[in-house]
């Protein structure tokens, strides 16, 4: 055998099994190739290596170039977990070639699109500390192997959330060309640019859809160079340049903005909801501004810029601090001993205040002057609330200054104002003049005076400053507008619609430093309203300090109260802190409710009530637990009784940062036995409203204290829900009324068994509906029972159209009509009366002397109120079975003095024909009307029969005329004997 041909086999065999098994790994390192899958690992892998961040990547190809179809970055590992990227990259291409600069061409890397979203709302969490490391990281030699000569972003869009603000920006390009490391050029532009912004404290959001941008920034070795154009509507346009030139230690930079116009409209909204004093204009242009200089600390830059604001308007309409055009030009020389320069400001008319300043190291000082204004162009500056006070002022032209300075050791300062007339001379009434020193040579030590008046009685101030803090102001103020002095000194507005005149005098003083400054104001409030609500005076006075470092106050004692309103409020022992906005105190006083009911919309509100409690307040929570009692406070004619009080006790909280409150636990009791009890009450002040509800509990005992019943007995229950705004009370209201027994004044009427419900809404009128039964109404003797009708409650009165009863065997038809929110809450009671059983009636009500039989129909009207009977009219009629007992005609007869001139024979003749011997007399018809006129009650009475077998015709007719006081007692007789024979 050949064993070299049988080897050469063999090694034949083998290779073809290597070439076969490489073929067969070519096959699937290929495959694997065109899914792309090792690039993807390898991408991801060096990503994160790189970046020290999770990436995730789409393949898309390497043939000719490299495609990525997506790639994306997260920042955290709860970011991969959410599927949160921090950058998403779409459609990247890397373009490359083989061969030079060390093997890895990189051309250019160009992305389609780029969004870069930022969630750094945790700031508990490490909110993409990858980024910081990076940028953090110092700068190596890049290799130029790796360094693209073109990067290019179609699309980018940035947005960012942090806890207190967020922004976002989009629709812009991107393009970097370089040529090196430190040769570039970058620019970023884009057209209608949708962006927003939002800040939480304080509180703004802006957003705008159509901005323009265009920026290159240039690099060429140590120097940049930048040119901007950025338009964004309805806010700003804006073109410069820039450079900086970097040094190995310093550099020089040099900014100059050919143009810079805000319009009003976009900066307007912004600064409303800063909640800063309104402010607007037309157009405010910068021009030439040029700044420049270098980093090195202490050299100051060189700069000159020019401001002008056209429609400038500062304050509230109609109450302006400032109105009309506007400018300033600044120059500013700088260098590395300090810097000097000088400004000018122009208003409206022209009028100018040149400043100029220098400061140094050690030193400096600035002065600002204006000379011989005319008392237009003065007012034109002043604001408009004080104008009219200014007007008055006797002066042609104003001249002021002001120099401060400054040094090593301590400052000064230096101030005049004032006034000349037309001729010349000097007058002062507008004079300000202020003289200080001071030293800081170990402590600061102010020395100087004070001096200012406006007007001759207008407002007055003198102090002295003294050695180690001591100092005493005293101002006197006289009939001054109260509404700017809030803005000036307190930051805050009057609520719309309030005014007031300010007048009286302050001290401050303060013993040394150290100590507190101690205020004493003696002031008064003068004119005041609010709406339609006004007061003529309050005087305020007390004692207060204030800190020296003016973050805590304390009230020794702090009184206020109203002249023409008897209100007051004393606070004593008040401790204040201002930085964190706690404290509180006690307090007293007395309220006139007619001033909340003014300044409320409920005219009908009145009385008085005192009150005492305390005040805590925590960050501007306000919390005041507070007891009140009153003898007299009402609401249209319902009024707390003569004798009895109200008493009660709430706790107030109040929000000042919502300007929102809530009244809680608000109980109160008039008398023994009635009590009101108010739920939980939201409230705010301007404009007020409030919304609650309430539930009153009565053992009717108030009614007999209102004088409205001689006796009650029985509940009342109220439930109903109220709102009270600008357009005045809105009550929805539940009523349920259960009396087992009432008297009226003077035994006037007895009521048992009155049941009473009905429901609606009061809205400055009533407006409801509900059912009244009455079992037993006694009148004079005479019993009505079972009364029983539908209830209607419209505008001011409680109506019954038509109610049911019996009445002596027979029946009544009745509408009653009660005032309940009319003054003496009058009644109209008109009662119809069919089939009255006249023997019946005499024998309850037992009229003296008389007895009646018969049936009788009959009208009664009666007006009556809390001041007693107003009118009265009654008229009954019978003809049937009508009969009258024979002594009660026989004695009218005589009273007449029928027959007066026959012998006595013949006047028994006659009598018996006329009358009879029966018991009964009887008659054809009988009518009875009565009525009231003024105090006397009038009527006639007529009785009328035919002739017959046994009777002559007999007509007889009775004038009525009784003094109203004397039917009163003889129907409260007849009730008294009515009532001995009752069981109750």
């Amino acid at each position: 055998m050949d064993r070299e041909g049988s080897t050469k086999s063999k090694g034949k065999r083998r290779r073809r099994r290597l070439v076969r098994v490489a073929a067969a790994t070519a096959v699937v390192i290929v495959a694997l190739l065109l899914t792309g899958q090792p690039q993807r690992v390898m991408v991801e892998r060096i990503a994160e290596h790189a970046l020290g961040a999770s990436v995730d990547v789409e393949w898309g190809g390497f043939l000719g170039d490299l495609r990525l179809d997506s790639l994306r970055i997260y920042g955290r590992p709860k970011d991969k977990e959410s599927g949160s990227p921090f950058l998403v990259a779409t459609g990247v291409r890397v373009d490359y070639r083989l061969g030079g600069k060390g093997g890895l061409g990189l051309r250019s890397i160009a992305i389609e699109e780029l969004a870069i979203h930022m969630d750094a709302t945790d700031p508990e969490d490490e909110n993409f500390a990858f980024v910081r490391s990076l940028l953090d990281a110092e700068p190596g030699d890049e290799d130029p192997a790796y360094m693209p000569e073109m990067v290019s972003i179609g699309t980018l869009s940035v947005e960012a959330d942090f806890p207190d603000a967020s922004f976002s920006v989009g629709n812009l390009r991107l393009s970097v060309e370089i040529e090196s490391s430190d040769a570039m050029k970058l620019t970023i532009a884009g057209e209608s640019i949708p962006g927003s912004y939002r800040l939480a404290s304080p509180e703004i959001s802006y957003s705008v859809s159509g901005a323009d941008l265009r920026a290159t920034f240039t690099l060429a070795g140590e120097s940049i160079e930048a040119t901007f154009t950025a338009r964004v509507p309805e806010f700003m346009d804006v073109k410069g340049r820039g450079s900086i030139l970097l040094g190995e230690e310093s550099g020089e930079f040099d900014l100059s903005l050919e143009s810079l116009s805000l319009n009003g409209v976009g900066f307007a909204e912004i600064a409303e909801q800063l909640d800063i004093v309104p402010l607007s204009f037309d157009e405010a242009r910068l021009t030439e501004c040029v700044v420049t200089g270098n980093f090195e600390a202490g050299v100051w830059p060189k700069a000159h810029a020019s401001l002008e604001v056209a429609g400038l308007s500062v304050g509230d309409p109609g109450n302006e601090l400032y109105e009309g055009d506007a400018g300033v030009s600044l120059s500013m020389e700088g260098g590395e001993t300090g810097m000097q320069g000088e400004a000018k400001f122009t208003f409206a008319q022209g009028q100018e205040v040149r400043v100029d300043f220098a400061s140094g190291a050690d030193a400096g000082h600035v002065t600002a002057v204006f000379d011989q204004w005319s008392k237009e162009e003065f007012l034109n500056v002043v604001p408009v609330a004080f104008r009219a006070s200014v007007a008055e002022l006797g002066f042609s032209s104003v001249s002021g200054r002001y120099e401060g300075k400054w040094f090593e050791s301590g400052f000064g300062v230096n101030i005049n104002l004032r006034s000349s007339t037309a001729e010349g001379t000097s007058i002062v009434p507008l004079l300000v003049a202020l003289d200080a020193r001071a030293s800081t040579a170990g402590h600061l030590s102010i020395e100087g005076d004070l001096e200012a008046k406006l007007g001759d009685e207008l407002i007055q101030a003198t102090a002295y400053y003294g050695a180690e803090g001591r100092y005493r102001i005293d101002i006197l103020i006289g009939d001054v507008g109260l509404g700017p002095w809030v803005s000036l000194l307190a930051g805050q507005r009057l609520p719309e619609g309030a005014s007031a005149t300010l007048a009286g005098t302050i001290q401050a003083t303060s013993a040394g430093e150290g100590k507190p400054i101690v205020i004493t104001p003696d002031l008064a409030l003068t004119s005041l309203s609010y709406g339609e609500t006004s007061l003529d005076r309050i005087d305020v006075t007390g004692r207060m300090s204030v800190a020296e470092d003016l973050k805590s106050l304390s009230v020794e004692r702090l009184s206020a109260e109203a002249s023409d309103y008897v209100t007051r409020v004393v606070l004593e022992g008040w401790d204040y802190t201002i930085e964190a906005r706690r404290g509180g105190g006690r307090f007293e006083g007395a309220l006139d409710l007619g001033l909340i009911g003014a300044a409320s919309g409920l005219a009908d509100l009145y009385g008085d009530v005192s009150f005492e409690g305390t005040v805590s307040v925590d960050d501007g929570k306000v919390a005041v637990p507070v007891s009140f009692v009153s003898e007299y406070i009402g609401y249209g004619d319902l009024a707390v009784p003569y004798g009895s009080e109200l008493r009660g006790a709430a706790t107030l909280t109040y929000a000042l940062d919502d300007s929102e409150g809530v009244l809680r636990d608000l109980a109160m009791t008039i008398g023994e036995g009635t009590k009101i009890t108010v739920g939980d009450t939201k409230f705010s002040p301007s404009p007020f409203h409030a919304q609650g509800d309430f539930v009153l509990e009565s053992d009717l005992q108030v009614l007999v204290d209102l004088d409205w019943f001689q006796f009650a007995e029985g509940k009342a229950l109220e439930k109903s829900s109220f709102e009270i705004s600008e357009d005045g009370l809105s009550v929805d209201w539940h009523v349920s009324f259960d009396a087992s027994r009432l008297v009226l004044p003077e035994d006037a009427a007895f009521v048992s068994g009155v049941e009473f419900t009905a429901a609606g809404t009061y809205d400055g009128e009533l407006n409801g509906a509900g059912k009244v039964f009455v079992r037993e109404l006694s009148v004079a003797g005479g019993t009505v029972h079972a009364i029983e009708g539908d209830a209607e409650l419209r505008g001011t009165r409680l109506i019954v159209p038509a109610a049911t009863g019996r009445l002596f065997e027979g029946w009544t038809k009745s509408r009653l009509e009660v005032g309940l929110l009319e003054e003496n809450v009058p009644v109209l009671l008109k009662v119809e009366m069919t089939g009255i059983d006249l023997a019946v009636m005499t024998d309850e009500v037992k009229p003296p002397k008389v007895r009646l039989t018969g049936f009788s129909d009959g009208l009664l009207e009666v007006e009556y109120s809390l001041e007693g009977l107003q009118g009265l009219y009654l008229k009954v009629s019978s003809a049937e079975n009508l009969s009258v007992n024979r002594d009660f005609i026989e004695e009218l007869l005589q009273s007449e003095g029928f027959l007066s001139g026959a012998g006595a024979k013949v006047a028994e003749k006659a009598m018996a024909k006329l009358l009879g011997d029966a018991p009964q007399r009887p008659f054809d018809s009988g009518t009875l009307s009565v009525y009231l006129t003024e105090d006397t009650i009038q009527g006639v009475a007529e009785l009328k029969s035919e002739k017959t077998k046994a009777y002559n015709g007999l007509n007889l007719t009775v004038n009525l005329d009784m003094d109203q006081s004397a039917l009163a007692e003889a129907l409260r007789m007849l009730e008294e004997s009515a009532l001995a024979e009752m069981e109750f």
